[in-house]
C-alpha cells in the first residue's frame, strides 16, 4: 500500500463518517441537545479524524524512509 492510496482511504472514510454526521446527527442533535453542542461534537470529530490521519501519514512516512 503506498502512501497516495492510504491517505485516500483515511479521508474517504472521514467523509462518510463527517457525511452520516451532517445528514442524520446534527439535525437530530440540534433540534434536542441545541446547536452549541452539536457544534461541539461536529468540531470534536473533525478533529479526531484530523489526528488520526495526521498519524497515519506520520507513520507511513516513517515506514518509507527506512525502505
Amino acid at each position: 500500500m503506498n502512501v497516495i492510496t492510504h491517505i485516500r482511504d483515511s479521508n474517504e472514510l472521514l467523509l462518510i463518517l463527517l457525511g452520516a454526521f451532517a445528514l442524520f446527527g446534527h439535525d437530530w442533535l440540534a433540534a434536542t441537545a441545541g446547536k452549541t453542542i452539536a457544534a461541539v461534537i461536529g468540531i470534536a470529530l473533525i478533529v479526531l479524524a484530523g489526528i488520526g490521519i495526521r498519524d497515519d501519514v506520520r507513520d507511513l512516512l516513517a515506514r518509507s524512509s527506512r525502505a
